[in-house]
């Protein structure tokens, strides 16, 4: 298998500072989709628990599942498109669902509305409406085995009820729950609440600080790296080391360089000597990282990617 790795290098030029290269790289997302990269989605079903925006007038009990369902499935379907994080290529009512190898369902569980109260006695602030939302997302193969299951939450505030006795002039008309400033702030935690989920399907990015050590026969070689020269970074230090072999601050460096440069077997194995031959707890440190940073990159170049699509309508 071969391991497509685009490095970054910066030189951080810090005087007081020993020099370091950093490197760039992917993590692995929070959730693991174990390569199902084509799903149907399952329509949003409230669950029992707290009735939708309870704390307002009956008549809104039924903002759920007349707006919010189809706002939560719609949100779900543009984000997971726009973000390559799942190809939706349908919905479905019942599993299973036919034409994808497997079935993302979102189970709304809450949707509170509170607050939006006007101030009391001698305050001139009351309390700002707040609405949370709280979903269950699963995935489950198309044969019926679980995937994960994980529960997301979003919550949005509107403005604070404000009364100013100076001028007897309030801000009730926009602050004060009302069914507009409640539908408007469910819309946003929902969205918050997946664009939470949707940020745990997509690897992540990390800068890893790589220290290197610069002795002067080895300020050339160690000048070269944070130039971003790393071919005659590592020629340099590898010149140096046919007539020092047992100096470890050029097998650190050594890793260090290839670790930014992708080898990561060949980091390890440079760190590995470095901390044969002492001189420095972090070399022992540095082998222990390379090995994780390693891991990481099989474990991604193995991950089936998603193309880019259309969303379901």
């Amino acid at each position: 298998m071969t391991m497509r790795f685009v490095p970054t290098v910066l030189l951080v030029a810090l005087a007081a500072c020993a020099p370091r290269l950093q490197l760039r790289r992917e993590t692995p997302p929070g959730l693991d989709t174990q390569n199902i990269t084509t799903v149907s989605v399952l329509g949003v079903t409230p669950q029992a628990g707290p009735n939708v925006l309870q704390t307002l007038i009956d008549p809104m009990s039924g903002l759920a599942a007349a707006t919010l369902e189809p706002e939560v499935v719609h949100q779900v379907e543009q984000r997971l498109a726009q973000r390559c994080a799942l190809n939706v290529v349908a919905r479905c009512s019942t599993p299973p669902c036919p034409g994808s190898e497997g079935t993302l369902s979102i189970q709304l569980t809450e949707v509170r509305a509170r607050g939006g109260t006007p101030p009391v006695g001698r305050n001139t602030q009351g309390d700002e409406a707040t609405v949370t939302t709280r979903a269950t997302f699963t995935l489950t193969r198309a044969d019926g085995a679980p995937v994960f299951s994980q529960s997301y939450f979003g919550r949005r505030s509107g403005p604070t009820p404000t009364f100013d006795a100076r001028n007897g002039t309030n801000n009730y008309a926009e602050a004060l729950m009302s069914i507009p400033l409640a539908a408007r702030l469910a819309q946003q935690a929902l969205f918050a609440m997946v664009e939470a989920f949707v940020e745990d399907l997509i690897p992540g990015q990390t800068t890893d600080t790589l220290l290197l050590e610069d002795p002067e026969p080895l300020k050339p070689a160690v000048k070269a790296a944070t130039d971003g020269n790393l071919a005659s970074a590592v020629q340099l230090h590898q010149t140096w080391l046919q007539t020092n072999p047992n100096d470890g601050r050029a097998w650190s460096n050594l890793g260090a360089i290839y670790s930014v440069q992708g080898q990561f077997q060949d980091a390890i194995a440079a760190y590995e000597r470095a901390a044969q031959l002492g001189g420095n707890a972090r070399f022992a440190q540095e082998v222990e990282a390379a090995r994780a940073r390693l891991a990481q990159l099989q474990y991604l170049s193995a991950r089936r990617r998603v193309a880019c699509g259309t969303p379901a309508r």
